[in-house]
């Protein structure tokens, strides 16, 4: 009877976990206003999940040097966010959670997106020759879905910049594509014939950006992207590189140098963007992982082009799309993107089918990133342990007394030793109360007073915008 029990709470727990922001704001009569705003549905979220997040925190602080900052999302909805250590050693400044840092390449993801925000308004197609947007490019035959994947071969600007530029100031993109015109470095191989990870390319794609819209890639990214997502704390390099440029919470990037963490200092290619140089911090990052979710940027027939691997002429596939890397675990896909750049060592790995996400902002370039992301996900992985008294607590919550008593009842009939924990009645009262919901929190207390009692009565539910 007891194995009869479990099997049904976690049945009625897995449907409401499925559904979940839906199971609460569904409810059969709703007639009271006491609604949930989204980040209370957040905060009652992590309640119900709390086993997982105690074993990631955990987890994380086995890794007592790690520097940086980490979120994870469960159902899209945060479960885990911390901040570890400083985000400028030789201040001693520490870091937040709201911390801003350069997310190197995962950029190029916003760089895809850009472009296909192109496409979606017919102004460029994938298949475009990138000639036709910038004829000077001494490079034929390349396409915007060659520069988008990495097949186009097209040499390393890096060595052009740190051979060739002299002066004063930090070259922008276009400067970048001056020095290519002009010095004509041969390509690595013809365009489409193989996956050659290329900064070149995605720099070229910023470059297409600001030729068809006439701005430049900050101002599109500012306009089409960062504000309509409410994104405050997300902005390019180019932009802090600006002397009027403030912000109070940027981490800056460290390498160790003699056993100790000296900061990074500017390089030549910095002003370059589209390959890296967009920074960002965690509650931003967590805005765009869900505005992709959402079909607000691009259709999402284009955004499933991103999602989809590589296939070369000759058939084989190559797990890159247009800014992510696809892969699949137990038959279930993600998209993700690591950065290295000048000190940070970035990670953002989305999992499509479930809503979870783990990103991870490391500003000392610790080789460690991986490594969390296994255990992370091994513990979200992890069958949840849920309690028939959640399995009450939630039905009363979205369909009132009535119903969480049948549930009761039910529980009670498989095994008549059963009672609702006690405490988990108050904590859950308690957190209600907390949130400033004093009629759900009540009918908790009734329960837990009337719990071993048939003296049931009474109707109330409660929805949430």
């Amino acid at each position: 009877m007891r194995i009869a029990l479990r099997f049904l709470s976690v049945a009625f727990i897995f449907l409401l976990f499925a559904t979940f922001p839906d199971n609460l704001s569904r409810s059969a009569t709703p007639h009271h206003n006491e609604r949930f705003t989204h980040q209370e549905e957040t905060r009652f979220y992590q309640y119900l999940v709390r086993d997982k997040i105690e074993k990631i925190d955990a987890a994380l602080n086995r890794y007592n040097w790690f520097n940086g900052n980490v979120m994870v999302v469960k159902n899209h909805k945060v479960i885990y966010e911390s901040a570890r250590g400083y985000a400028n050693y030789r201040t001693r400044q520490p870091l937040t959670t709201e911390s801003v840092f350069e997310l190197a390449s995962v950029s190029k993801q916003f760089t895809a997106i850009a472009i296909l925000m192109l496409c979606d308004r017919n102004l460029i197609d994938v298949d475009d020759p990138v000639s036709l947007y910038i004829p000077e490019l001494p490079y034929q035959g390349v396409t915007i879905r060659q520069l988008l994947n990495h097949t186009s071969g097209l040499p390393n600007y890096f060595w052009v910049l740190e051979n060739y530029w002299s002066n004063d100031h930090l070259p922008s993109n276009e400067d970048m594509l001056k020095m290519l015109t002009k010095h004509k470095p041969h390509p690595f191989f013809r365009a489409g014939r193989r996956f050659s990870y290329s900064n070149t390319g995605y720099a070229l794609l910023a470059s297409v950006v600001e030729r068809v819209t006439g701005e430049s890639f900050t101002h599109f990214l500012r306009k089409n992207i960062f504000e309509p997502l409410e994104m405050h704390n997300t902005f390019t390099r180019a932009e802090i590189l600006d002397s009027t440029f403030h912000h109070p919470d940027i981490a800056q990037g460290h390498h160790h140098a003699w056993r100790r963490l000296r900061l990074n200092t500017t390089v030549v290619h910095d002003n370059v963007l589209g390959d890296k140089g967009i920074h960002s911090n965690l509650t931003d990052l967590y805005k765009w992982d869900q505005a992709l979710y959402s079909g607000i940027l691009v259709s999402n027939s284009l955004l499933e082009q991103a999602y989809q691997p590589l296939v070369l002429p000759n058939r084989r596939s190559h797990p890159y799309g247009f800014g992510f890397r696809t892969a699949s675990k137990n038959g279930s896909n993600y998209v993700y993107h690591h950065g290295l750049w000048e000190g940070f060592r970035t990670s953002f790995v989305r999992y499509l089918e479930n809503g979870d996400a783990i990103i991870i902002l490391n500003n000392t370039n610790q080789q460690v990133n991986n490594q969390m992301i296994r255990q992370i996900r091994d513990i979200l992985d992890e069958p949840s342990e849920p309690t028939p008294t959640q399995a009450i607590i939630l039905e009363l919550i979205r369909n009132g007394w009535i119903h969480a008593n049948e549930i009761h009842q039910e529980m009670t009939r498989m095994d008549k030793s059963f009672s609702p924990d006690p405490d988990e009645l108050l904590e859950a009262a308690w957190l209600l109360r907390e949130m400033n919901k004093p009629m759900l929190s009540s009918l908790l207390y009734q329960f837990y007073e009337e719990a071993f009692s048939e003296k049931y009565a009474g109707e109330a539910v409660t929805y949430i915008d």
